[in-house]
């Protein structure tokens, strides 16, 4: 589980994507707002590498966690005049069921990651009649 807040790297996350194709569950909830065009196409393949993917207006922080028991969260620092991150690792399954819960309420009211019109597929015809769905998963 990951959340991000800008700045929003995407490049380095190689190894969820393969955990994703390896039947793990990975899903990234990232700030809508600091989404870049770039970041987008990156987060698309990601989708289709089977990480979940979902966009939240807001997010109080960085998070990232492993294992039910260790994770990563960073904050923006209050105190130094330009925004910095100051970043706490820790190695505990309280602390960690305390941010799956956070986590888990963000992803509930977050949307998920769509393909912007331009680049949808085209309709179909009115004569071609058929149906296509995803099963939700949920």
């Amino acid at each position: 589980m990951r959340s991000r807040r800008p700045p929003a790297r995407t490049a380095g996350q190689r190894q969820e994507a393969e955990a994703a194709r390896r039947g793990l569950r990975c899903r990234f909830l990232v700030e809508a707002s600091t989404l870049e065009e770039d970041q987008r196409r990156t987060l698309t393949a990601y989708q289709a590498a089977g990480i979940e993917i979902r966009l939240a207006a807001a997010l109080p922080l960085k998070l990232a966690l492993f294992d039910e028991t260790e994770g990563l969260i960073a904050l923006l620092d209050p105190v130094i005049s330009r925004p910095n991150w100051t970043a706490v690792v820790f190695t505990h399954a309280g602390m960690a069921e305390a941010m799956k819960i956070l986590f888990e309420q963000h992803w509930a009211h977050a949307d998920a990651l769509t393909a912007r019109p331009e680049e949808a597929a085209p309709e179909k015809p009115e004569g071609d009649q058929f149906a296509t769905g995803m099963p939700s998963g949920d």
